[in-house]
């Protein structure tokens, strides 16, 4: 009895691949990984191959740098080391405890053309970007009683939210309006300012006798030093800035 036993080609088994981690705004934008993988009937002097797989509509190709949405991967094709590198300047919308993830292919094919695919994915976590005030100044005429404003406030981190507008000169009185805002009441040298800590929107009440002096031409400018916090549910942070008032 003879009994022939016919082979055939084994795919390569892909043991690991090290998925990445990279932080907005943290100084280190490239990150290194491998994969690692065995093939039981690679003939001695045979090597596996890497590769990444793009998957288009028509076609497949394998490549050893493939772009994402927020940064590009580059993959040594004959060890299966790989970094990913970063485009910090596409991430700025994240804020603090978000994340988003790229996930690419990664192939390994032996010297037959067997092959075994596995998805490497790289992580990428947000942290709070501090806001910036674009608008926080008023002017009125020597002879106007009052002045209405509100503080326009940019921040690149789209779920952040204006929490608070805090006076740094201590208010000489306070009290809560009908909606529950908190207002600060401060004096200033030529007015009174009653600013919404809640919405940063502001009233200044010009004592228009102690201007009177002015000549035409002639302006004088108030300034009321502020913290404007803005966040999400995870995290904050906070700039120093002024309202201004010009008369």
């Amino acid at each position: 009895l003879i009994v022939n036993v016919v082979g055939t080609n084994d795919r390569p088994v892909i043991n690991a691949v090290d998925n990445l981690t990279l932080k907005e705004d943290s100084g280190e934008y490239t990150k290194t990984g491998s994969v690692s993988a065995t093939d039981i009937d690679l003939p001695e002097g045979k090597s596996l191959s890497y590769s990444l797989v793009e998957h288009p509509t028509d076609r497949l190709v394998q490549t050893e740098q493939l772009s994402g949405k927020y940064g590009y991967l580059e993959l040594d094709q004959s060890t299966g080391t790989y970094t990913y590198h970063l485009d910090n300047t596409k991430i700025q919308h994240l804020g603090s405890g978000e994340t988003i993830v790229e996930i690419f292919t990664v192939r390994v094919t032996d010297n037959l053309g067997a092959y075994s695919d596995r998805a490497l994915t790289v992580t990428i976590q947000g942290t709070d970007d501090k806001p910036s005030i674009s608008s926080a100044s008023s002017t009125m005429t020597e002879d106007t009683a009052l002045v209405k404003g509100e503080i326009k406030v940019t921040d690149t981190d789209t779920s952040d939210t204006l929490h608070s507008v805090s006076p740094i000169q201590t208010p000489t009185s306070s009290y809560h309006d009908s909606d529950g805002h908190t207002h600060a009441v401060l004096n200033g040298t030529y007015g009174e300012l009653d600013l919404d800590t809640h919405t940063g929107s502001y009233v200044y009440k010009l004592t228009t006798s102690d201007v009177q002096y002015l000549n035409e031409g002639q302006s004088l400018r108030e300034n009321f030093p502020i913290t404007l916090t803005t966040g999400n549910s995870t995290g904050s942070s906070s700039i120093v800035g002024g309202i201004a008032i010009t008369i």
